[in-house]
């Protein structure tokens, strides 16, 4: 029988989604909590308080202190963490199958009942306000966040999940709260659960733990739509490699062209084989790595190309992403790529089946955001793509100039970027040193 046919799907009474997925034959289990809360549903003023909420869960609870939740988790051997988004805020641990009741309470506590202490509040201030620097500093990090705030300059999926300094100094136990409350709801709540546990106990603990007491509330929606807008910009940094991400429109989650743009990711620069990989790596040597993926969400999506160079390199680098992608929108892929491409995909979502972390992972986010695939489908819908359907992706993402964003980071007076950005009437220079 297969894996995902033994899913187990249901409602607690308040409206929380359980998800439970049995594998027998593992020695672990992974559990997860996913909130529907991110960056995507705060405001320019609050902006950073989805991701500073999910830092403070782990302050205290009504049941465990700072302390007690750290020795907890220490005891069980998990990896107790969590991390924050665009669109969700996920809480999770892995842990023995014997451990597996107590991971649940522990998760869910932490998820249901935090304190919000004003004086730990102000500490982890100091925390979040090193991530930002930290994230500042990386020009890897720095550059996607660039990109996609010009990209989605007038929507909430442009604004960076870490938020600004300023916002972070200004939150309060009110305005905390306030969020929480809002964000974290029956409705915007999900439990995944997946590896090794009998179905019927971890269903007892489920509806025992404080998940059952989780008040109602508004299922978080995104009221207004997203368009993609074009453009150069450039951000100095002192380094010694440029980074560069180029963003063209996409699709979002749940249109089925999205199918299209995930096989034409892979034609990109998904394996050695791939175009962007052997002309810019293995033909040239221009770069280290190249990455193109279909970014999608709930109204919109971004497909982006991204990769880092020494700076002298730049114009060679991009012009070789421009002729894959006009040699893809005229002429399209050969049949041979696309096979490979489909296959390399269908392979990957298979073997992310052998894990009990990424089978909670992904049933987690397929059921928040109300996609009923099951791999084995997702895995016939790649296999089902067509050429022409990848030419019509091809027409969508590079079809029109005027959509392309490029994002760039580094030092660009090695080679007089700066000149060559100047002559372009779109070109906007960010912090210039």
């Amino acid at each position: 029988m297969n894996k995902e046919q033994k899913q187990i799907k249901y409602y607690l009474e308040n409206g929380v989604q359980v998800i439970l997925n049995p594998m027998p034959h593992m020695r672990s289990a992974a559990a997860g909590v996913f909130i529907r809360s991110g960056s995507i549903y705060e405001t320019p003023d609050n902006n950073g308080i989805a991701h500073f909420i999910e830092h403070m869960l782990f302050k205290g609870t009504k049941n465990r202190s700072l302390q007690q939740i750290a020795e907890e988790s220490d005891r069980l051997g998990g990896n107790l963490n969590a991390y924050t988004c665009e669109e969700y805020t996920c809480i999770y641990m892995k842990v023995l199958e014997e451990d597996v009741f107590q991971a649940v309470d522990l998760l869910t506590d932490i998820a249901c009942n935090p304190v919000f202490e004003e004086s730990a509040l102000e500490n982890e201030k100091n925390v979040v306000l090193e991530e930002i620097i930290n994230a500042e500093d990386n020009p890897e990090d720095a550059v996607q966040e660039m990109l996609m705030r010009n990209m989605f300059r007038s929507h909430p999926v442009g604004q960076p999940v870490l938020g600004s300094a300023e916002n972070v100094l200004h939150f309060c136990s009110e305005k905390v709260r306030e969020f929480y409350k809002k964000q974290y709801c029956a409705e915007n709540v999900l439990i995944s659960i997946a590896g090794k546990f009998e179905p019927e106990k971890i269903v007892q603990a489920i509806e025992a733990s404080a998940l059952k007491y989780m008040p109602r509330g508004r299922r978080a929606y995104l009221e207004t739509c997203a368009d993609t807008a074009g453009g150069v910009f450039y951000r100095f940094r002192d380094v010694e490699q440029m980074q560069l991400a180029v963003g063209y429109p996409c699709v979002s989650r749940y249109d089925p062209r999205l199918f299209s743009f995930t096989v034409l990711a892979q034609i990109l620069s998904g394996d050695t084989s791939s175009r962007l990989f052997r002309r810019l790596r293995e033909e040239n040597g221009l770069v280290y790595n190249v990455d193109a993926t279909a970014v999608e969400y709930d109204d919109t999506g971004a497909f982006i190309i991204s990769t880092g160079f020494s700076p002298e390199n730049y114009e060679r680098v991009t012009e070789i992403i421009r002729q894959e992608a006009e040699d893809l929108l005229h002429n399209g892929a050969s049949q041979e790529e696309v096979e490979r491409s489909k296959r390399n995909i269908c392979v990957s979502l298979q073997l992310e089946q052998e894990g009990t972390s990424s089978v909670m992972s992904i049933a987690g986010k397929r059921g928040l955001f109300g996609i009923d695939f099951t791999t084995d489908e997702v895995v016939v819908k790649i296999q089902n793509v067509s050429r022409n359907e990848i030419f019509a992706a091809a027409q969508f993402a590079f079809g029109n100039r005027d959509k392309e964003a490029i994002a760039l980071v580094g030092d660009g007076k090695a080679v007089k970027i700066r000149g060559i950005l100047n002559e372009m009437a779109d070109v906007k220079i960010l912090d210039p040193k």
